[in-house]
């Protein structure tokens, strides 16, 4: 999804992945901050590791000015739960909102 996230005047990049790889969950959201020259640099949330995003919707959620990122989580059945519980994961959230407090 691409929108001006920093409020820079150039188009940011947020994306999700869903993958059946649950080694590197961490990977599953990405914000891509472009410096205006197109030149990306990569930032992600450790809650990010804590689901496999399907969904994702950016808008104004607090009505502050800025788009906030609101990601959404599916998580098939027990055996890929297992799976990321072995990565030290303890919550499943089906949702996280990332909160853009740029104005």
């Amino acid at each position: 999804m691409a929108r001006d996230f920093d409020l820079d005047g150039d188009l940011d990049i947020a994306a999700i992945g869903f993958s059946d790889d649950l080694s590197k969950t961490e990977h599953g959201f990405l914000l891509l901050k472009n410096d205006g020259k197109m030149n990306f640099s990569a930032f992600s949330s450790p809650d990010a590791a804590n689901g496999k995003w399907i969904t994702m919707e950016a808008a104004d959620l607090d009505n502050d000015g800025d788009d906030d990122i609101i990601i959404g989580s599916f998580i098939y059945n027990l055996g890929e739960m297992s799976k990321i519980v072995g990565k030290g994961v303890d919550r499943f959230p089906g949702f996280v909102v990332f909160w853009n407090n740029r104005k």
